[in-house]
């Protein structure tokens, strides 16, 4: 039930400009939609929920973390870890995902290549 919540709050913001939601935000809106409070950056999203190891194993509402234009050094959040996130998208099933497009200049829902699919630095599950 929540799944099916989520997917109609993304969708519900697509089109929505990047300067009033850019990808933290943007995430944060769409889980604060069915009562689940999020962090509105990036890197603070990144420790919430379980850690997914696989793609192949995606859910509809998992996070997929992507270094972006602005990477944010993780070192002392993920120990041990090479994670600079900078960027965050939602998978949305059937190969799509919602993202907040600062090329577009908005949110948009998307396919996802796997050669982008591959780039992903971490995976977190909120729901559960």
């Amino acid at each position: 039930m929540h799944r099916i919540a989520l997917l109609a709050a993304a969708r519900k913001l697509k089109g929505k400009p990047y300067e009033e939601f850019p990808c933290g935000r943007l995430i944060q809106q769409i889980y604060k939609s069915i009562g689940i409070f999020l962090p509105s950056v990036s890197i603070h999203q990144a420790l919430m929920g379980k850690e997914i190891l696989k793609s192949s194993v995606l859910e509809e509402g998992d996070l997929l973390f992507f270094t972006g234009k602005k990477p944010q050094r993780g070192d002392l959040l993920f120990p041990g870890r090479n994670i600079h996130i900078g960027h965050v998208a939602m998978w949305m099933g059937e190969g799509k995902i919602v993202e907040a497009s600062s090329k577009k200049g908005r949110a948009v829902i998307r396919k996802i290549s796997e050669k982008r699919l591959a780039k992903v630095l971490l995976i977190k599950r909120v729901l559960v």
